[in-house]
Parts: C-alpha cells; structure tokens; sequence
C-alpha cells in the first residue's frame, strides 16, 4: 500500500514538470509567433 502511495506520489509530481515544461514551451512559442507576427506587419 505504501509503495502504491509513493508511485502515485511519483508520478503526480512527474506530471506536473511535465506540465509546467509544456506550459513554458507553450508560452516561448506564443512569443515567438507574436514576434513575427509584429515584424510582418
């Protein structure tokens, strides 16, 4: 039961880097865009 915890602990907190790592790409890509969109115009 203890090690059932600690895997669900485990990849709960490996989810959340991967989101907070998918949540800064999301957001240098938006910049990204945003910048090009601004130099086009």
């Amino acid at each position: 039961m203890g090690t059932l915890l600690t895997d669900v602990a485990k990849a709960v907190i490996g989810t959340h880097i991967m989101f907070d790592k998918l949540v800064m790409i999301t957001t240098s890509v938006q910049k990204l865009v945003n910048s090009l969109m601004l130099s086009d115009v």
